[in-house]
């Protein structure tokens, strides 16, 4: 008699029976495939999927009792979920079917774009800790209180011409960036929430010094130097728009054609960093902390496929997850102080500040 293979399953707290059924049958045939006819015994643990009583909810108790005994068992000699134990006392059936069909209510809905999302389940397993998921929960309240008193900012022209109306725009798009940001990160994005971070730590930089110096010239001197930036796609339609602006503001057309023309991006910022070569870098020691630069590059690396740290270590696994996460929140509160905010949201942002150190460091352990 041939020696039994052991297989294990493990069922992760967020897929339906479907998704786990179907696992399961896979499973199956690929044993089949690779050792035919060999006698198999499967072991299966499941994560979470509780009533409130602690015991497990219906998905779970007829995957356990009808899907894997009453259909799978005859396959395996033996299976071992965590509520019964079962073993075949005929022959194992090694005629398996080609397909597996699992119909229910669901089927009959129009699901639309969810039928071509393709979850990554390990990513969101961290999500889906308790404690994690009640403090999202907290971060979406405040984030959409946060919205809401964002919201209230009226742009008075198609084309700006005052400085205030610009930083309202800029706001608008960073309170955008950061409601994307953390709805990537809830369905498991890792990639996209660490480039969505990077560009979150470049507003960050930008705002905190258009902020900081609150100088109309320099926001003046910021479009200016995109308009012109932008000619190299198309210098006909930027050269009207820098003549436009400048007749809007009272500003030499010529001087700042001819100044921003051949540039880089970060030119505009030669009135306040005068010295040396301009790159991020030395745009975000400008302000005089030292970690955001390192934070940038750590980002980068990650998304660059340049981090050996990510690729050793799968960051499907908590720590890195919550490194991800600890970083892309630290980044959200901080932008978001730049902002006036009301008593309220002061205090919601400050207890979430306060609760996140703890919270990373058990993750991290």
């Amino acid at each position: 008699m041939k020696e039994p293979v052991t297989l294990y399953h493990r069922i992760l707290r967020r897929e339906t029976f479907e998704q786990a059924a179907m696992d399961l049958f896979n499973l199956l045939k690929s044993a089949q495939i690779k050792l035919p006819g060999t006698p198999r015994i499967l072991y299966v643990d499941i994560d979470g999927h509780r009533n409130k009583n602690g015991g497990y909810d219906s998905d779970m108790l007829q995957l356990q009792k009808d899907f894997g005994i009453d259909f799978l068992g005859k396959y395996f000699t033996e299976i071992h979920f965590p509520i019964i134990d079962f073993q075949n006392t005929a022959t194992q059936c090694n005629n398996i079917p080609d397909t597996l069909n699992i119909f229910s209510s669901k089927d009959s809905k129009d699901n639309l774009l969810n039928n071509l999302y393709i979850e990554n389940y390990r990513n969101t397993e961290f999500i889906s800790e308790p404690d994690v998921y009640n403090y999202l929960k907290r971060v979406h309240s405040f984030l959409i209180d946060f919205r809401e008193f964002e919201t209230n900012y009226i742009i008075e022209k198609n084309v700006p011409s005052k400085t205030t109306d610009w930083m309202s725009r800029w706001k608008k798009h960073i309170s955008d960036l950061i409601n994307e940001l953390y709805t990537v990160f809830l369905y498991g994005n890792l990639l996209s929430a660490a480039a969505m971070t990077r560009t979150l730590i470049e507003c960050f930089v930008y705002f905190s010094i258009l902020s900081k110096e609150g100088n109309e010239f320099l926001i003046h001197e910021w479009y200016l130097c995109s308009l012109c930036y932008s000619s190299k796609n198309d210098e006909n339609s930027a050269k009207m728009q820098v003549e436009e602006y400048c007749q809007h503001n009272n500003l030499n057309f010529n001087e700042k054609w001819t100044t921003y023309k051949e540039t880089s991006r970060d030119k505009w910022l030669r009135s306040i960093i005068p010295a040396g070569k301009l790159n991020f870098q030395v745009v975000c020691n400008y302000l005089d902390d030292p970690h955001i630069y390192k934070d940038f590059e750590s980002a980068c690396a990650f998304v660059h496929g340049q981090d050996i740290a990510s690729k050793s270590i799968p960051f499907s696994f908590y720590n890195s997850v919550s490194y991800r996460f600890n970083m892309m929140m630290l980044y959200i509160y901080k932008t978001i102080r730049l902002f006036p905010l009301t008593p309220e949201l002061e205090k919601q942002l400050n207890n979430l500040l306060d609760d996140l150190p703890d919270l990373i460091k058990k993750y991290n352990k």
